[in-house]
């Protein structure tokens, strides 16, 4: 799914990247590597930025951005999947 169709409070992995090789530069600039752990902390209404948390910082991203990075849904510690 993409991080845009994500709620607030979800746990994600990000899958990939986007394709464009300078906003893949940003994206890592910001920690966000395939593979790393983040948390949607909110969304901004009319397609507003989305604040993450990503290994213990909060980041804003554009909602363009934001639409080109595929995440995964992952459990919240202490639960088990399935």
């Amino acid at each position: 799914m993409r991080l845009t169709d994500a709620r607030p409070g979800d746990r994600l992995a990000l899958r990939s990247m986007p394709a464009d090789t300078g906003t893949e530069s940003q994206v890592r600039s910001l920690g966000l590597l395939t593979g790393v752990a983040l948390r949607l902390v909110r969304r901004a209404p009319f397609r507003g930025p989305l604040l993450l948390e990503v290994e213990g910082r909060v980041i804003a991203l554009g909602w363009k951005i934001a639409s080109g990075l595929e995440v995964s849904p992952v459990p919240a510690p202490g639960t088990e999947a399935g």
